[in-house]
C-alpha cells in the first residue's frame, strides 16, 4: 500500500528533524572536543607561567641551574602522574638530608601537569636539563630570565587527546547529555509533525473528497473548512464552483424544459390544424395556409434564434469589426422600426450626441438594436412611447432604449438576460417571444467588449444600458 499525503508529510518532518539533529551532534561533538581542549590546554598554560616564575626564582637563588640537574625528583613533584596513566598515585617531594632547609620556590607548590613526556626544561644553550628528552610540535614555549636575559626556556606539547580521568568523564557527561536532548527533540519532533501533518492533510483529504463528488454529479457538495489560510480559500473557491456547477446543472434542466415547451406549442398547433384538415373539418382555403404559416415562421425564428446562442456560446459566430459610427446603424434600424410603432400606437424618439466612433461588426450593432427595439415594440402598452439616447461617457459610447408602462418587478431587472426567461410567460406566448431576444443581444455587447444591464424607466417601463468602447480606447 502507498504511503498517503499525512505519511509522506510526516515522514518528511521527522526525516528533517532527524538531520538537522544527526548535524548538531557532529557539528558540537567537533566543536566541544576541540573547544574543551583548547580550554584545557589555555589551562595548562596558566600553570606553565606560574611554573615559569617559580624557576626564576629559584635560579635567581642558585644563580645556576645545579639545583635541578641529577634532580630525578624534580619530575615526580612537577609532573603529579607520570606518563599516560592517569590512575598513577601523587608522587610527594621527600626532603632528604642533603637538601637545604627550606624549598626552592619551584617545590613549594603542585603544578599539577598530566603527562611528563609533553613538558621539557632546558637551558639557554638548549640542553635538556629536565622533563621529555625531544621537543615536539607545536610546543608552547617559555623563556626563563636572569638580570635580563635568557638563562633557560620551559617547552609545553598540547594536549591533542583527553587522558585525565576528569577531563574524560566531563566529556562523557556532556556526551550523554548531548544524547538525551537529542533523542528527547526528536520525539517532540516526530509528534510535532504527526499533529502537523494530520493538520495539513485533513482538509486535503476533505478536499479530495469534495472533488470527487463533484466528479459524481453531487454538485450540492460543500466544504467548511474553518481556515483563513490558503486551504481555506480554496475552500471557498470549491463551494463557489459547486454553486456554479448546480446552478448550471439546474439552468441546463430548466433550459431543455423550456425549449421542449416552446416547440411542442407550435408543433401542437400545427398538428391540430393538420389533423382538421385531414378529418375536412377545416377546409383547405388562405386562412387556414395564413394560420399554418404563422406557426411555421414562430418554428422557424425559435430554431434561428437557439442557432444563434449555440454558435456565440461555441465563438463561432463571426464579426467583421470595422470602425463605424454607433448612430448610423442605430438610425437606419429606427427607421426600419418607425412604420410598425405607429401601427401600434407607440411614440420613437431619438436622441443623438455626437459621432461616436467604435469598433464594431455594423450588421451585429443593428441585429442587437433591432431586438432591443422588438423587446419594447412587444412589450410596451398601446399610446406610451419608446426614447432612444445616444451619448458619450468618457471614453465609452452609451445608447440607452427606455420604454413606458409596463414596468417589471425588481427581482426580474438581473434574469431580464436570462434564455427563455420571461416575465410573464403567457403573454409572451401571444406575441409570439420566446426570450432570447435580450440573451443574443447580451452575446452581442460581450463580443465587442462592451457592458448591458437593466432598469427601472422613468416612463414606467424598463430601461436598457448598453456600452461600448470608443475606438481610441478599443
Amino acid at each position: 500500500m502507498r504511503p498517503g499525503i499525512r505519511q509522506k508529510l510526516f515522514l518528511a518532518f521527522a526525516a528533517t528533524a532527524g538531520l538537522v539533529v544527526a548535524a548538531l551532534l557532529v557539528w558540537h561533538h567537533w566543536s566541544f572536543h576541540y573547544g574543551f581542549l583548547a580550554y584545557v590546554n589555555e589551562a595548562e598554560l596558566t600553570k606553565l607561567d606560574a611554573l615559569r616564575d617559580d624557576l626564576e626564582a629559584s635560579y635567581a637563588e642558585s644563580r645556576s641551574w645545579e639545583f635541578v640537574d641529577g634532580r630525578e625528583r624534580w619530575l615526580a613533584h612537577v609532573f603529579i602522574r607520570a606518563g599516560s596513566n592517569p590512575d598513577a598515585p601523587h608522587v610527594a617531594w621527600k626532603r632528604s638530608e642533603s637538601d637545604p632547609p627550606h624549598d626552592p620556590p619551584w617545590r613549594r607548590r603542585d603544578h599539577g601537569f598530566g603527562v611528563s613526556e609533553r613538558l621539557s626544561l632546558r637551558n639557554a644553550a638548549g640542553r635538556l636539563l629536565a622533563g621529555a628528552p625531544k621537543a615536539q610540535e607545536h610546543s608552547t614555549r617559555r623563556d626563563i630570565r636572569y638580570d635580563g636575559q635568557v638563562v633557560g626556556y620551559l617547552e609545553l606539547a598540547p594536549i591533542e587527546t583527553l587522558s585525565d580521568r576528569p577531563e574524560v568523564q566531563f566529556a562523557t557527561q556532556q556526551r550523554d547529555a548531548l544524547y538525551v536532548a537529542a533523542v528527547a527533540i526528536l520525539v517532540v519532533a516526530a509528534g510535532a509533525a504527526a499533529l502537523f501533518a494530520r493538520s495539513l492533510a485533513a482538509p486535503i483529504a476533505e478536499l479530495a473528497r469534495g472533488t470527487h463528488a463533484l466528479a459524481m454529479g453531487r454538485y450540492d457538495t460543500r466544504i467548511r473548512l474553518d481556515q483563513r489560510d490558503e486551504l481555506g480559500r480554496l475552500a471557498e473557491h470549491f463551494n463557489g464552483l459547486a454553486q456554479t456547477l448546480e446552478r448550471n446543472r439546474e439552468a441546463r434542466k430548466q433550459w431543455v424544459a423550456d425549449i421542449s415547451h416552446e416547440l411542442r406549442t407550435p408543433i401542437a398547433i400545427l398538428r391540430a390544424e393538420l389533423e382538421a384538415l385531414e378529418d375536412g373539418v377545416r377546409t383547405l382555403d388562405a386562412d387556414a395556409i395564413r394560420s399554418l404559416s404563422v406557426e411555421v415562421a414562430r418554428l422557424a425564428s425559435l430554431v434561428d434564434d437557439l442557432y444563434e446562442l449555440a454558435r456565440s456560446d461555441a465563438g463561432a459566430l463571426t464579426y467583421d469589426k470595422q470602425v463605424v459610427d454607433l448612430g448610423s446603424p442605430l438610425e437606419e434600424t429606427i427607421a426600419a422600426f418607425r412604420d410598425r410603432y405607429d401601427a401600434a400606437g407607440l411614440s420613437l424618439e431619438l436622441h443623438r450626441a455626437r459621432r461616436a466612433p467604435v469598433l464594431a461588426d455594423a450588421d451585429r450593432l443593428r441585429q442587437l438594436f433591432a431586438n432591443l427595439l422588438e423587446n419594447s415594440l412587444r412589450y410596451t402598452d398601446a399610446g406610451g412611447m419608446v426614447r432612444v439616447t445616444q451619448s458619450l461617457d468618457g471614453g465609452r459610447a452609451r445608447v440607452t432604449v427606455e420604454d413606458s408602462a409596463p414596468g417589471v418587478p425588481d427581482d426580474a431587472l438581473p434574469r431580464l438576460f436570462d434564455r427563455l426567461y420571461r416575465v410573464d410567460p403567457s403573454r409572451s406566448r401571444e406575441t409570439g417571444a420566446a426570450g432570447l431576444g435580450l440573451a443574443i443581444c447580451a452575446g452581442i455587447v460581450k463580443a465587442h467588449y462592451g457592458t448591458i444591464a437593466a432598469r427601472h424607466s422613468p416612463l414606467g417601463g424598463v430601461a436598457i444600458d448598453l456600452e461600448l468602447p470608443l475606438h481610441e480606447n478599443a
